[in-house]
């Protein structure tokens, strides 16, 4: 019995250890053991990383918006800007550990500020604005070492801020706005590949500037909101050239259409858009004019149903809140089409409407804070359908007016919530209400840690929090990704071969992770590359950020079924003197096939004794390597010109009586048309 004792209280500690909270409100049923370990995936409980401010002083200053994210992921580091209390607030990483919690370069030296902002992902580092004192705000570039942390360019020259903003990778290339004294606040691009740094086009001449927004990135090339001093606020597209940046369309001919909330789904650019038709309302661009147009009137005639947060889940569905007469403001989904454009049922009923907010894609499902029949906001999920939708949470969720902290991590949200015993703190939820769970009372009681900034950095997930002792410091969850990610090889591919050196074959595997948006795929050999004659096998690894891998293999068969291009002769005649039979060579046949060489068979086989006096047919079988064939067929006629002509008992008179008397005759009109033609080939 002791012994049962010790193992219940062993296995009580290392639950409470890797739980991190309560498992479920008052009055809900607890979960199994394996089902918490599916819900709780990290390892350890969230812990600071870093006290980088020591004492009670905070390493993250306040922001005008807090809803600007201080924190930014790239290269497997956590990128942010913080004070450690002797410089001023400079360009941070960390590694979610406090030896790999290390300031970046000190930009601007001594206690001055650089104040990093406008943290933008790049494939090998960091873009991000930021002043050294001496030249103003510009554009600045690391990739996580003091040497290469550097300033882009001086757009404004002299100790004048460019403040460049709307920061947005496109390839190789990086769009963004800048004032450089001359021309206002105009589109502007970085160029990787050469470090060339330059104003794309001025599109409203004159130091107001065009005011570009909503910068988005379709493709190879830029969409975006900008105003040309003429025609209003519409939507442009850009390739990087000046003659390659045009207004794609004037949707609101009288004043601004002012497109907002831009995201792109299957190829296609979704925003709101006011015209002088239907009012605000959703729209679509594929960066052309024709390609442009309104998705849906969901309030009819003139009024504005306003979509905002424009949010898209599983990569084919838009959802968005938007209001229409007699229902208010409610959850919309759409998959691009106005009759695939539908109010999602289960919501609040009623004409106030549910006021979605904070929408937030986690997998295929949608978490967002809504009003319920009480008035009561609370945390909601839905995969578009009245059965899929369902309430969460209604209690200690913000109604201030922002939303609070929500950040995805594969199918799992982690948002900032509370409850009446502790405060403000990071809860998370897996689409269930008995899922939805405090992750730990960071600050114990009711005063709350804020959680905020949740950022996602390979296996961790990073945030800002508070507490008494420390002030707001950086935190960290480890996820403990065990899980592989789950890989789909393309169905069998087969080509026809057209060259002997192989044939170039393109292929695309599928990897989804819980936890890695985009796993990394790894092809034993590359797509587009040239595969031999025969059967390969392709083997396909899918690996996450944690180093989990999963496999699959598919073939690949560069096949030959093409046969050969045969030729036959045409009817030959042979002359051959007396009776019975003659061995015959067969003219020359022509056989070709590009990918191998060709055999060719005769049936009868060539130098065959053949009967003179007879026609015989030949039938001619070319055989490429691959066993591919081909078949034709020409006649062999055997006379004897010196024979008088024929009679009864040669069997080719006219007047024959034989089972062969059809043969017959044919056989002796073929000769006779041969014998004239060859008499008059004489004369000539």
């Amino acid at each position: 019995m002791i012994v049962w004792r010790v193992v219940a209280v062993l296995l009580g500690c290392f639950w409470w250890l890797t739980g991190c909270g309560p498992l479920s409100e008052p009055g809900e049923a607890s979960l199994s053991l394996h089902s918490r370990f599916t819900l709780d995936s990290q390892c350890t409980p969230p812990a600071r990383v870093r006290d980088i401010h020591p004492g009670p002083a905070s390493a993250f200053p306040s922001r005008v918006d807090d809803r600007v994210p201080q924190l930014a992921a790239a290269r497997g580091w956590l990128f942010f800007g913080a004070t450690d209390g002797a410089l001023g607030e400079e360009l941070w990483r960390s590694d979610g550990t406090a030896a790999g919690t290390q300031r970046v370069k000190d930009i601007s030296p001594g206690a001055s500020p650089s104040s990093p902002t406008e943290l933008t992902p790049a494939q090998d580092g960091l873009f991000f604005s930021a002043s050294e004192g001496v030249s103003g705000r510009e554009l600045w570039w690391s990739d996580g070492t003091p040497e290469r942390t550097k300033r882009v360019a001086d757009v404004a020259p002299g100790a004048a801020d460019s403040s460049p903003a709307e920061l947005t990778v496109v390839g190789e290339r990086l769009f963004f706005t800048a004032d450089d004294g001359t021309h206002g606040s105009e589109l502007w691009m970085h160029h990787r590949t050469d470090g060339s740094t330059g104003l794309v086009k001025d599109i409203r001449p004159g130091s107001f500037g065009a005011v570009a927004s909503e910068l988005t990135a379709l493709g190879d090339k830029l969409l975006f909101s900008a105003n040309d001093g003429a025609l209003g606020q519409e939507l442009w597209i850009s390739d990087g050239t000046a003659q390659g940046t045009a207004m794609v369309k004037n949707i609101f001919k009288l004043y601004d259409s002012s497109p907002q909330s831009m995201v792109v789904m299957n190829g296609r650019a979704y925003f709101s858009a006011d015209d002088d038709e239907w009012g605000r309302e959703v729209w679509w661009s594929d960066g052309t004019l024709l390609g442009t147009d309104i998705v849906a009137n969901i309030w009819p005639e003139l009024a504005d149903s306003n979509p905002t947060s424009l949010t898209v889940v599983g990569g084919n569905k838009l959802f968005f809140a938007a209001t229409e007469p007699f229902f208010g403001r409610k959850l919309w989904v759409s998959d691009g089409s106005e009759s695939g454009t539908v109010r999602v049922m289960g919501q609040v009923q009623g004409s106030e409407g549910s006021s979605p907010q904070g929408l937030t894609a986690a997998g295929d499902q949608l978490f967002f804070l809504a009003y319920d029949d009480q008035g009561q906001i609370g945390l909601w999920r839905t995969d578009g359908t009245e059965e899929g939708t369902r309430w969460l949470k209604r209690e200690g969720i913000d109604s201030s007016g922002h939303p609070p902290p929500m950040k995805s991590v594969g199918k799992v949200l982690y948002f900032a919530g509370s409850d009446a015993s502790s405060g403000t703190e990071l809860w998370k939820s897996d689409g269930t209400v008995e899922g939805t769970v405090q992750v730990m009372d960071l600050v114990p009681g009711p005063g709350g840690s804020f959680p905020r900034d949740l950022t996602r950095a390979g296996s961790k997930l990073f945030f800002v929090a508070h507490d008494p002792e420390a002030g707001e410091e950086l935190w960290a969850l480890d996820l403990c990704d065990r899980a592989p990610p789950l890989v789909t090889c393309p169905a069998a591919i087969s080509v026809e071969a057209t060259s002997l050196q192989g044939m170039p074959v393109s292929f695309a595997a599928i990897a989804t992770d819980d936890f890695t948006e985009a796993p990394v795929l790894e092809y034993s050999q590359a797509s587009g590359s040239t595969f031999p004659l025969g059967r390969t096998e392709v083997a396909v690894t899918a690996r996450d950020e944690a180093g989990n891998t999963a496999s699959c293999t598919f073939p690949v068969t560069v096949q030959d079924t093409t046969p050969p291009v045969l030729r036959c002769p045409s009817y030959t005649f042979i002359e051959a003197s007396g009776t019975g039979s003659v061995v015959v060579q067969y003219p020359e046949v022509v056989a070709s096939d590009t990918l191998s060489p060709v055999s060719i068979a005769f049936d009868p086989p060539n130098g065959s004794a053949l009967p003179i006096g007879d026609v015989t047919p030949v039938t001619v079988t070319a055989t490429d390597q691959a066993g591919n064939t081909k078949r034709c067929q020409f006649k062999v006629a055997v006379e004897n010109p010196d024979a008088e002509g024929p009679d009864s008992s040669s069997g080719c008179g006219c007047g024959a009586q034989s089972s062969g008397w059809a043969g017959g005759s044919f056989l002796c009109m073929v000769l006779a048309l041969i014998r004239t033609r060859r008499m008059g080939e004489g004369k000539r």
